[in-house]
């Protein structure tokens, strides 16, 4: 999505994720751990798009457990991104959240840091729904490819919680670069930025990426 892909780099992240393959072709989320749905689709596709095919049984397993319409929301919004999945079939999380004042009856604040710092920055990216079209054929697993609808022409509102957020996210980058030090307020303060237009030049962005 953000077109840092490399040869290399591709070559190197399939190796990587080939060698964490479990011995029935799934993967699982931690070492020794059960077959994950959601961790097998997402090291697949990665694999397909690296232009290696990771076998049957890891795409018989995919298939038996319901594939990408059974997966967890991040997974889905994942192939959202790569125009598999259309974003208006996720659970929606809207902008308009940020505006809450912690005194309300529910808040960003009522979650922990790394649960809103996720999904402060998930909602713009779903309010936006920016779309990166692979030409894998994700279809056997369930992908529904370019049926993603164009969002709504924002109103005032939407455009100032847009804002809001988009301040809220940079406040909260660390030294670093991250966001809470984990991966998904990191990976979803990228893809938020970037999405509302930023390119790496922008100096959180670019210290994130």
């Amino acid at each position: 999505y953000l077109d840092l892909r490399t040869p290399d780099l591709d070559r190197r992240i399939a190796n990587e994720l080939l060698a964490r393959m479990r011995d029935d072709g799934t993967w699982s989320i931690w070492f020794e751990g059960p077959a994950d749905l959601s961790t097998s689709i997402e090291a697949y596709v990665a694999c397909r798009l690296a232009g290696v095919d990771p076998g049957p049984r890891a795409l018989a397993y995919i298939r038996r457990e319901g594939g990408i319409p059974k997966s967890r929301l991040f997974t889905k919004c994942f192939m959202a991104l790569l125009g598999q999945w259309p974003w208006q079939r996720l659970v929606p999380i809207p902008p308009e959240l940020v505006l809450l004042p912690p005194s309300s009856p529910f808040s960003i604040y009522n979650f922990a840091c790394w649960a809103r710092q996720t999904f402060v920055a998930l909602s713009v990216a779903q309010s936006l729904r920016p779309v990166r079209p692979s030409d894998v054929d994700l279809r056997a697993i369930g992908a529904r490819p370019g049926k993603t609808r164009p969002p709504q022409r924002p109103n005032a509102l939407r455009r100032r919680a847009q804002a809001v957020a988009e301040r809220w996210v940079r406040d909260r980058q660390e030294a670093d670069g991250s966001w809470g030090g984990i991966q998904p307020p990191w990976v979803w303060g990228i893809i938020a930025l970037a999405a509302l237009g930023h390119g790496l030049d922008d100096p959180t962005l670019g210290k994130a990426v």
